[in-house]
């Protein structure tokens, strides 16, 4: 971490002085990244937010949205569920709006998570289908930091639907054209009042050019 730290301090600097916001915006957000390996929340959140800032700047759609997907982990590690619905509903339009199929798993997956912790065990196992299908158009599979989200909600969804039922709706999922996934997702809600700590996986999606 000390290495990583340094290498993309380093970066940074080199990025401010030559004037590429989106590489600079790219390194505040491994930045942060890396404070929340090493537990310090409040600055991961503060360089997500400096990266999120130069990303909205520069009308960076791929950007805006790997750093809302942070941020949304981290509000779910905090407990606040609002905050993360609201994160990931925002890099599900920016993805959309770009027709990624690749990076936009991360959206599913964590409303994937919302929906099987709130409940919603059908939304949740029609998404998993829709974000195999987006996989399989990409021709990739998750990114690592998006693993334990996607295998929390199949499990959960599928230990309180039964196999048959589960595999029935990810099968439809499956199915889904791009923007009727897109609307699915979309529809994924959680309660106003936050009931104390998540227990969905939060992992951060790192930013990649």
């Amino acid at each position: 971490m000390d290495e990583a730290e340094r290498l993309m301090e380093e970066a940074l600097r080199l990025q401010r002085a030559i004037g590429t916001p989106g590489f600079w915006a790219m390194a505040l957000a491994v930045l942060g990244v890396i404070a929340h390996e090493r537990g310090e929340v409040a600055t991961s959140v503060r360089r997500a937010e400096e990266a999120l800032a130069l990303f909205q700047a520069i009308g960076h759609a791929a950007g805006i949205a790997m750093v809302q997907c942070t941020l949304a982990g981290l509000a779910a590690e905090g407990g606040d569920d609002q905050a993360a619905l609201a994160g990931y509903h925002e890099a599900l339009r920016c993805w959309a709006g770009i027709g990624e199929r690749w990076m936009i798993a991360a959206a599913l997956s964590g409303l994937a998570a919302l929906a099987a912790g709130h409940g919603q065990l059908s939304q949740a196992a029609t998404l998993i289908g829709a974000i195999d299908t987006r996989l399989e158009e990409s021709g990739a599979g998750p990114w690592l930091s998006d693993r334990p989200r996607y295998d929390w909600a199949t499990a959960t969804a599928e230990a309180a639907l039964g196999a048959a039922r589960f595999a029935a709706l990810r099968d439809a999922g499956r199915a889904l054209p791009f923007a009727a996934a897109v609307v699915l997702a979309t529809a994924v809600w959680v309660p106003e009042s936050p009931s104390g700590p998540s227990t969905i996986p939060v992992s951060h999606s790192y930013p990649i050019s």
